[in-house]
């Protein structure tokens, strides 16, 4: 077997590992609650800096009105930052935040508009549900590419 030294292969190989490991970033899970409003969505503002929206779930609905389709109820916002809600659907979502490169560093109280912190609040007293720290929060490691 024949071993080849050449700078560009190596160059190539490192490029490789680079994007591989970049791509396997730090994600947090937690529970966020929202009410929809017909007219506009409500906006819902994400938790950490430096970060993006991977993914928001539907855990349980408590609005009258249907959460369904989704995609039109319920949905990450264009540049990542924030999710929404609409057209009257209500609930427990579960979101998932991934850093951008960075550690995850969770927003000062004031980053947060009040509106949603009362909603979230509310939302976690009914459930038993204490967020008050990034330490109860579920830390994953993000495999998507």
């Amino acid at each position: 077997m024949r071993v080849i030294h050449s700078p560009v292969l190596w160059l190539l190989l490192a490029g490789v590992i680079l994007v591989v490991v970049e791509a396997q970033g730090e994600c947090i899970k937690y529970l966020s609650s929202a009410e929809g409003l017909f007219k506009k969505p409500f906006y819902m503002k994400s938790h950490y800096q430096n970060s993006i929206i991977r993914n928001v779930t539907l855990i349980e609905r408590h609005s009258y009105y249907k959460c369904e389709p989704a995609k039109e109820k319920y949905g990450i916002g264009p540049d990542g930052t924030e999710w929404w809600v609409f057209r009257g659907c209500g609930g427990v979502f579960d979101i998932e935040e991934c850093s951008q490169g960075t550690p995850l560093e969770i927003k000062i109280k004031e980053d947060i508009p009040i509106k949603q912190r009362e909603m979230e609040t509310k939302t976690m007293q009914e459930f038993g549900v204490t967020q008050k720290s990034s330490q109860n929060r579920k830390k994953t490691v993000n495999q998507h590419p």
